[in-house]
């Protein structure tokens, strides 16, 4: 049926228009406030500012360092909201990242790592965050050296274990930010019968289309909301129903897509 299949191809074509736009959306945001801290910096690619952030973090006048941009930041809400998300983009990109290391197909997440840099930069990380963020940061980096160590322990010697680890990931009792983060999804999207099957699978079709609204095209960047909301990281480590993901995870990114839209 001709007729159909245009409306079909035209209701996925809106679909893709709004996901990009949204996704346009929250990059203009991020790149808007990262140039209002970068300013401060005296940088202007806002991947240099990530890097000077991430850089600060072990060395020996890191809270000095962290207080002095605080201050700094502290009449711009989109300066304070850059120096956060500075911070966010190098913790993932240093530790959470699930992109394929070479053509390994192994993921790149570091969650021992992450786990300590958290715990030897606490009193920094508190600079920045609030108490219950830092609480957040620290749950998060426990959930996923558990979920690792898990994964850990069912690979087969000598075999890619794709299939054993996906069984043993959707068997277990894992949380679905574990699941989803190294279980069962690269960094390449959220698409159906690509890398990231497994999250349509485990969120939901309401949770995933709210995370696509609220320009989250990929996990990395969902992990990378976590970081920064209490909320939302609470949410992502409850324990997935069948083939769902909590309620709570649902209305969470709802709200994220919500203030995309009025951002």
């Amino acid at each position: 049926m001709p007729e159909t299949e245009k409306k079909l191809a035209s209701v996925e074509t809106a679909s893709k228009a709004v996901d990009e736009l949204a996704a346009a959306r929250r990059q203009a945001l991020d790149e808007q406030q990262a140039g209002v801290i970068g300013k401060l910096m005296k940088l202007d690619d806002p991947a240099d500012v990530t890097r000077a952030v991430g850089a600060i973090f072990g060395r020996q006048d890191a809270v000095r360092e962290m207080r002095r941009l605080v201050s700094a930041a502290e009449k711009s809400p989109d300066a304070k909201a850059g120096l956060r998300k500075a911070i966010a983009d190098f913790i993932q990109r240093r530790f959470i990242s699930n992109t394929e290391a070479a053509t390994t197909g192994a993921g790149t997440l570091k969650s021992d790592g992450f786990q300590t840099f958290v715990k030897d930069n606490e009193r920094a990380l508190a600079v920045v965050f609030t108490p219950d963020e830092v609480a957040s940061l620290k749950a998060i980096a426990d959930d996923l050296q558990r979920a690792n160590r898990s994964i850990a322990a069912v690979k087969i010697p000598g075999q890619s274990n794709t299939a054993q680890d996906l069984t043993a990931v959707a068997q277990g009792e894992h949380s679905t930010l574990g699941r989803i983060v190294r279980g069962l999804a690269g960094a390449a999207g959220w698409g159906v019968g690509g890398p990231g099957w497994g999250v349509a699978a485990f969120l939901g079709a309401s949770a995933l289309n709210s995370a696509r609204r609220a320009g989250m095209a990929k996990v990395d960047d969902l992990v990378r909301d976590a970081l920064l909301d209490p909320a939302l990281a609470k949410a992502l480590m409850q324990k997935a129903g069948k083939g769902t993901a909590p309620r709570t995870l649902t209305r969470r990114l709802l709200s994220h897509a919500r203030s995309t839209w009025a951002d």
